[in-house]
């Protein structure tokens, strides 16, 4: 009877597993509509917007957009060689407007930067690269004040690639960084920006030749080598993107680590307390890539690699290393290797494989986890206040222990980016002015003066 009894208690606690955990293919690409994506998703609306590698109507790559549910798939643009070609990162919105880079094609044949309506009209090829302004750009952008901000992995005056800035009407193009190997070499994915500093890293160079974690100014002042891979702790963050929490950086390394197929790490945005939280096994997966997304303190990735089905898997991780679990395993039908992380909206998760699907040339996908729309914030023994709330996007925090010397509060939204950050001054009491977003649930994380985090919760803005 008990074994009857375990039997049954274990069929309903799959059967509750599958019900708050369901991954649908929303899209197979078939070559024509694209092919190969790298690109990680954006959304905007109800509506998702990528790129892929190679396909399209000219064989050079597109950008394409989806609704959530899988419908209206809209082919945007196609690229024909001559004004770009193969694209790997994300597109940047502004305004209405996207901007992005191609690694190949344009004027010179090593990639371009272009502009473009999120409708799909007005493409411009604003600024074409070259072997002594960089090469190869495999980044995504980002927009600090009027300027857009880059990394090249070939080209500059080293040939190991290089760092630049650009206003985005296409003038103004500055290489303001050249790597030179032992300084770290082929930088690219993306900046994580905190004030005036940006932080990134290269797949090779440093010291050992496995990559480096570096920061920099904006105005290419104070470069510093934070961390030289040694294959032990990590090597080649290969597509990867780092994540800030607190005085935190959270990344991934595509190879390296116990098992040679990559390692979660965390490191002080000084370059101190360097600390390999999980290695990656091919069983639970491995060879990861793509950028993280959170919820609160729990990390969301995706690993190329491994996995039940050895197609890769979606995977959680709290920031403290603990509580790894693969989600999801893909088999080949539903997709294959994962290769650009996943963007987070209420209980869904979005993503692309690089390969799979019924044709083979890769899909878009949604991941649903009821647990995404239910988790709750974990409390901080009533240290703090914030009223009202919700409101117009003006917030009131209070401090009920004034003794606690706080550094930092953060707000991030939905898709884990940080869209607030203020310098505490007075630790009793703080305004959060956060009027320019939209309507939406914001979370916010009050940061210690020991890197630690004194606090956190919920913020819903309703105008």
């Amino acid at each position: 009877m008990k074994k009857i009894s375990l039997l049954v208690t274990t069929l309903l606690f799959l059967i509750i597993e599958n019900a708050s955990a369901q991954q649908t293919v929303l899209l197979n690409f078939n070559d024509t509509n694209g092919s190969t994506p790298l690109s990680s998703l954006l959304l905007e609306g109800n509506r998702l917007y990528g790129m892929t590698e190679y396909g399209g109507k000219n064989g050079f790559g597109c950008i394409y957009s989806i609704k959530t549910d899988g419908s209206s798939y809209k082919d945007l643009h196609n690229f024909n060689d001559t004004d770009g070609a193969i694209p790997y990162e994300s597109l940047l919105l502004v305004g209405k407007k996207f901007y992005g880079c191609t690694t190949s094609g344009g004027a010179n044949g090593v990639g371009d930067i272009f502009s473009m309506d999120t409708n799909g009209n007005n493409y411009k090829d604003i600024f074409d690269f070259t072997g002594s302004t960089g090469s190869f750009a495999s980044t995504t952008l980002t927009l600090l004040g009027s300027k857009l901000y880059g990394l090249l992995q070939y080209g500059g005056a080293n040939s190991a690639g290089c760092l630049f800035s650009i206003d985005t009407n296409g003038t103004g193009y500055k290489d303001f960084f050249d790597f030179n190997g032992l300084n770290g070499a082929n930088p690219a994915c993306k900046f994580t920006v905190s004030g005036n500093v940006l932080y990134a890293m290269t797949l090779q160079g440093g010291f050992y030749g496995f990559g480096s974690i570096f920061s920099i100014h904006t105005d290419g002042s104070y470069f510093k080598d934070l961390l030289d891979f040694d294959d032990t702790n990590g090597n080649n963050p290969c597509g990867s993107e780092l994540m800030q929490f607190g005085n935190k950086l959270y990344g991934t390394t595509y190879i390296g680590g116990a098992d040679s197929v990559g390692v979660l790490f965390s490191i002080d945005t000084n370059g101190n307390n360097y600390r390999v939280l999980y290695s990656f096994t091919n069983p639970t997966g491995s060879i990861p890539e793509g950028a993280f997304a959170s919820k609160y303190t729990t990390l969301f990735g995706t690993a190329s690699a491994g996995g039940a089905n050895l197609a890769g898997c979606l995977y959680s991780i709290d920031t403290g290393g603990k509580g790894y679990t693969d989600l999801f395993d893909f088999s080949g039908p539903d997709g294959n290797s994962p290769s650009s992380g996943v963007i987070i909206s209420g209980d869904m998760m979005y993503g692309v494989t690089y390969y799979g699907g019924t044709i083979g040339y890769g899909t878009v996908f949604s991941f649903k986890d009821v647990s995404l729309g239910t988790q709750t914030i974990p409390e901080k023994s009533g240290s703090i206040k914030v009223y009202p709330n919700p409101s117009n996007g003006v917030f009131t925090l209070r401090m009920k222990n004034e003794k606690l010397i706080t550094k930092n509060i953060e707000v991030f939204n939905v898709l884990g980016e940080k869209v607030y950050s203020q310098l505490t001054i007075d630790n009793s009491q703080f305004t959060i002015d956060l009027s320019s977003n939209p309507n939406g649930v914001y979370f916010y994380k009050v940061i210690a003066e020991d890197g630690n985090i004194a606090g956190e919760g919920k913020l819903v803005i309703q105008k």
